[in-house]
């Protein structure tokens, strides 16, 4: 992975990948990201909002910071609704999407309260700032 910010925060955006290729990755990143934080924890489908929303991983350390994938072949349906358990459980969230989830993604997004954002694309060469 490429520019993800240092706390790991942003939106990604790649359609070759798969969820679990796209989950393992951005938890890697995100174990090298904590790897000086001895209590931070990254927790896989951690339900918020009473279960309503099931984030893909979660980063607590301190704070407490979700993660969505939306993958190349997933749908941004449920992102909506997703989205408004994020609201109100996280400081801040970074969604992983599939390039052609990106427009509808940043939409959707700029409804709602989710702390800081970062919106990242990844192209074949490797992520960057879009």
């Amino acid at each position: 992975m490429g520019n993800i910010d240092q706390n790991g925060q942003g939106v990604l955006a790649r359609d070759s990948l798969r969820d679990t290729e796209t989950r393992m990755a951005l938890r890697n990143k995100l174990r090298l990201i904590h790897a000086d934080e001895p209590d931070a924890a990254i927790i896989n489908e951690l339900s918020v909002a009473h279960g309503e929303a099931r984030g893909d991983l979660a980063v607590v350390n301190g704070s407490f910071s979700g993660n969505e994938i939306k993958s190349g072949r997933d749908t941004s349906y449920r992102l909506p609704h997703q989205l408004a358990g994020y609201e109100f459980s996280f400081n801040a969230m970074t969604i992983v999407v599939g390039s052609h989830h990106v427009a509808s993604c940043v939409d959707t997004c700029l409804k709602f309260q989710l702390g800081r954002t970062v919106i990242l694309n990844k192209e074949p060469s490797g992520f960057c700032g879009k």
